[in-house]
């Protein structure tokens, strides 16, 4: 069960509809500034975005679907939106709230900062110019990233939950069946590739794992280098709410891994207060000693948890999931990064604003500049050149394989 929604709204404010009126009145200046541009750059979206502000009666900046409310207020669909935003970030968040937030803070301040934003992440959206459809996975270094959308990277984590052996193993303790290796997810972003190629272990990991989730718009802009196109950016926060669901529907207990003591009764507090139903059945901090992983595996499969979150951040959140393959008895293991952290509130999340920019990682950088200005600043260009100088390799022929 995920926190409410806020109401929609009913009634458009006194200074919305003047605002409204405002940019009716100056969509046929808008509509020939477009179709000037359009001619001029030779783009036909610009050419086709004038011709809806005049025969679409749309408004160059509105909600995603023209609403009517109940008290007979019509507010007008517009060309840029909230909604148009968070598609080009591969963002997947409710649209119908998206569109009523929107009409609730309607003025020029907001609209403002959809076009100044819209104008950004135009620089950065290019995958529907690529030629080729979204692929369902697509390769980079050599790990296979799922590219789908959550409802469809969820029923995939469903059914491999539900036919694992260790299902058996945890639901009838002491069952003669053979246990396997659990299903491990993991997420991949641009400081993990740049740690993945340093250490040859880890990436074999990342390679060897059931699920690689992308997250993050570098891994966004190297897809994009290579010729492809992002469905969803599928990271560890935003899926966790999704997850929690499917846990509290199947009646899957978990376990928790990872931060401080105190951080993690905060996120196992905050966990519950939010999902109501979840059942945490242990937890540990992460800060153990190698020599106790036995010990600690035992734990967790004596907890009776069908999922294990692990929060240890990268890569040794991976490496303890792989090293620990065959000890650890439950059907599904989530490496998930800074979650615990975010769940216990050391971290705050980026504003909307700036996720549907594509800067979250800025907003990450200004909350601990002396720990991640490295991976960001260094980390994110060195990435993209890494990607560029990969791809070249993949194109040169190998040797005694060139035209004679």
């Amino acid at each position: 069960m995920t926190v409410p929604a806020p109401q929609s709204p009913r009634a458009l404010r006194a200074s919305a509809k003047l605002w409204m009126l405002a940019g009716r009145l100056a969509s046929p200046v808008t509509a020939a500034m477009l179709a000037c541009g359009g001619v001029l750059a030779g783009r036909r979206k610009l050419l086709g975005d004038a011709g809806h502000l005049v025969l679409g009666r749309k408004m160059l900046i509105g909600p995603a679907t023209a609403r009517k409310l109940t008290n007979g207020d019509r507010v007008s669909a517009g060309i840029f939106s909230e909604v148009d935003l968070s598609r080009r970030m591969n963002l997947e968040l409710p649209e119908a709230e998206l569109d009523d937030s929107y009409i609730r803070t309607m003025g020029p301040k907001k609209d403002l900062g959809i076009l100044l934003r819209a104008l950004w992440s135009s620089t950065l959206d290019r995958g529907s110019k690529a030629d080729a459809k979204p692929t369902d996975h697509f390769n980079l270094f050599g790990v296979i990233v799922n590219n789908s959308d959550t409802a469809r990277v969820l029923e995939t984590i469903r059914s491999l939950t539900m036919s694992h052996p260790n299902m058996l193993v945890q639901l009838l303790p002491g069952s003669p069946a053979e246990a396997g290796r659990p299903t491990h997810v993991c997420f991949v972003n641009a400081n993990n590739f740049n740690l993945a190629l340093e250490q040859p272990e880890y990436l074999k990991v990342l390679r060897g794992a059931d699920i690689v989730l992308p997250d993050g718009i570098g891994v966004k802009l190297a897809l994009q280098m290579v010729g492809g196109s992002l469905r969803k950016n599928l990271n560890g926060t935003d899926l966790m709410p999704h997850l929690a669901d499917l846990f509290i529907e199947r009646d899957w207990p978990i376990f928790l891994l990872g931060a401080t003591k105190e951080i993690l009764v905060r996120a196992s507090a905050n966990l519950q207060r939010r999902h109501p139903g979840i059942r945490i059945v242990g937890m540990r901090d992460g800060y153990y000693r190698r020599e106790d992983e036995a010990q600690l595996c035992a734990e967790i499969n004596a907890s009776g948890a069908m999922a294990l979150i692990i929060g240890m951040g990268t890569p040794r959140q991976e490496l303890f999931a792989a090293r620990n393959a065959d000890a650890l008895q439950l059907p599904l293991v989530l490496s998930m990064g800074g979650l615990i952290d975010f769940l216990g509130e050391k971290n705050r999340r980026a504003p909307l604003w700036m996720r549907q920019a594509g800067l979250e990682w800025v907003y990450r950088l200004l909350q601990e500049p002396g720990r991640m200005w490295r991976r960001y600043i260094i980390g994110n260009p060195v990435f993209l050149w890494r990607v560029n100088r990969w791809m070249k390799s993949r194109r040169e022929p190998r040797k005694g394989e060139g035209t004679k």
